[in-house]
């Protein structure tokens, strides 16, 4: 990629927006289908939180419900909530 297209684009090498919130940098997967989620905010709250990434239909659907309901409840985050239903996807896209 050239520096011109990189300054238009505001991309760096590797596809994304240097500087910008990545919920992928938060995550750190495990070998057992599992994902530990990093909190991104610094709060006193809770550190991390250990999804499963094989969640599907009903149960998928009825967690990622309770983590917007949590967030809403400003219970989480919505910058840690991103980053919860972001790894809960994680192995929908392999």
């Amino acid at each position: 990629m050239n520096a011109q297209h990189q300054i238009m684009t505001g991309y760096d090498s590797t596809g994304s927006y240097p500087g910008l919130f990545n919920p992928l940098d938060h995550i750190t997967l495990q070998e057992d289908g599992y994902a530990v989620c990093n909190n991104p905010m610094v709060d006193g709250g809770l550190n991390a939180i250990t999804v499963n990434t094989k969640l599907m239909g009903e149960a998928l659907y009825n967690f990622e419900a309770s983590i917007k309901r949590m967030v809403l409840a400003k219970l989480f985050s919505p910058k840690f909530g991103e980053v919860i239903l972001t790894a809960t996807r994680l192995s929908q896209a392999h």
